[in-house]
C-alpha cells in the first residue's frame, strides 16, 4: 500500500492550473517531481502539505483520507527552499520548535533534539545562532527540525536551491545519505534533474501544471515518452531535424523526435542487427565519458570504445530497440507509467 496517494488532485488559477493528476509515494520511497519553473511542482507540495486546498480530487495518508485535515494534522515534515529558520533561535531551539508546540515533555526534546544533531553531524553547535552556520550546515538544521516531529512523510521544496552551485553539488550526496539514514518516504521538488536522479527512487515529471511521466528513476529515463519529459530530463540525444531523423524513421515507428540512448550503439559494426549509418567521430565528453559522433549533420552520444579518435571516419550500428519514439507533450492526456 502506498503511503501517500493523490487521487485526481487538481487546483486552477486565474491563468493557470495543476490538471487533475493521479500520484503514489510507495512505501520507502523518495519521489522526486521534477519540472521548470511554473510547472506547479510547488503547489503540489503545498496541496499535499494542507497549505492549499485543492479544487478537485482526494489526498490519502495510507489508508486515511486527509484532503480537507488541516496542516497541522497532517504528520508531515516540511522543509521548505529557503529553509525559514528562526533567526532569533538557537540551532537546538530551531530543532525542538516543533516538539514543544505539540507539547512534548522537555525531556524527552533534549533526548531527540541531541540525537538529531548527531545524526546531522551538528553536535557541539546547539547553542549557535542560525546565522552563524554554513549554508549546507543551516540545511541540516532545517531537515533535522522537519524529522523532529517523526513525520510519517518528509516534503522538501528544493533542498539546495538556496546554495551556491559549487556547494549543491558537494552536498547533494551528503542529503541522499541522510534520507537513507532518516528512512522516512521523501517527497522532493526540484528544477534539477542530476538532483532529482541522485536523491530519488522515483521520477514525476511535471510540464505547464500537467503530469507527462511517473515511475521508477530508471524506466523514466530509459523511456521519458516526450519531447518535454526527455528535454527536462537532460537527455542529451534528441533527434529532432535533419536526415537522421528520416533514416531512423525507416526502422522506426513514425514520431516528431527520438531519443537515441547512449548504449544504443553495437560493439561491432552489424548491419544485418540494427540501423546501418556512418559518421565522424567528435570527441568524448569527459563528465559522462560518451563519445560525441557526428551522423548526418546530428550530434549523438554513445558509448563507444576509447579507441576512437577525433576526426575519424566509422561504419556504425544502432539497435533500434534502444532508440525511443518521442511525441509531443499533449495537454489532454498523460501517458502511460513506465514499468
Amino acid at each position: 500500500m502506498s503511503i501517500l496517494r493523490l487521487q485526481r488532485i487538481a487546483k486552477r488559477f486565474a491563468a493557470w492550473e495543476l490538471a487533475p493528476l493521479d500520484l503514489e509515494l510507495p512505501p520507502n520511497a523518495t519521489l522526486a517531481v521534477l519540472g521548470p519553473s511554473g510547472s506547479g511542482k510547488s503547489t503540489l507540495l503545498r496541496l499535499i502539505a494542507g497549505l492549499e486546498r485543492p479544487d478537485q480530487g482526494r489526498i490519502f495518508l495510507e489508508d486515511r483520507e486527509i484532503t480537507h485535515l488541516p496542516a497541522h494534522h497532517r504528520k508531515m515534515g516540511v522543509m521548505f527552499q529557503d529553509y525559514a529558520l528562526f533567526p532569533h533561535l538557537s540551532v537546538a531551539e530551531n530543532v525542538a520548535f516543533g516538539l514543544v508546540v505539540r507539547g512534548d515533555d522537555r525531556r524527552s526534546i533534549r533526548r531527540r533534539v541531541a540525537s538529531l544533531l548527531a545524526d546531522m553531524g551538528l553536535g557541539g553547535m546547539e547553542k549557535r545562532r542560525v546565522w552563524e552556520l554554513s549554508g549546507g550546515e543551516q540545511q541540516r538544521v532545517a531537515l533535522a527540525r522537519a524529522l523532529a516531529p517523526q513525520p510519517r512523510v518528509l516534503l522538501l521544496d528544493e533542498p539546495l536551491a538556496a546554495l551556491d552551485q559549487g556547494l549543491r553539488q558537494r552536498l547533494v550526496g551528503q542529503l541522499a545519505a541522510l534520507l537513507a539514514q532518516a528512512q522516512v518516504p521523501t517527497l522532493i521538488v526540484t528544477h534539477d534533474p542530476t538532483e532529482a536522479c541522485r536523491l530519488a527512487t522515483h521520477l514525476a515529471i511535471l510540464y505547464h501544471g500537467r503530469l507527462l511521466r511517473f515511475g521508477p528513476v530508471d524506466a523514466v529515463l530509459d523511456d521519458p515518452g516526450t519531447i518535454a519529459a526527455a528535454t527536462l530530463l537532460g537527455q542529451t540525444t534528441i533527434v529532432q531535424e535533419g536526415p537522421l531523423i528520416a533514416r531512423l524513421a525507416q526502422t522506426l515507428p513514425a514520431a516528431p523526435a527520438y531519443l537515441v540512448l547512449p548504449d544504443a550503439a553495437l560493439t561491432a559494426h552489424a548491419p544485418d542487427r540494427g540501423i546501418a549509418l556512418e559518421g565522424k567521430v567528435l570527441g568524448r565528453r569527459l563528465e559522462t565519458a560518451h563519445t560525441l559522433v557526428e551522423i548526418y549533420g546530428s550530434t549523438v552520444e554513445l558509448f563507444l570504445p576509447p579507441e576512437y579518435r577525433p576526426g575519424e571516419q566509422i561504419r556504425l550500428t544502432l539497435n533500434a530497440a534502444r532508440i525511443r519514439p518521442l511525441k509531443e507533450a499533449d495537454p489532454n492526456a498523460v501517458l502511460p507509467t513506465p514499468a
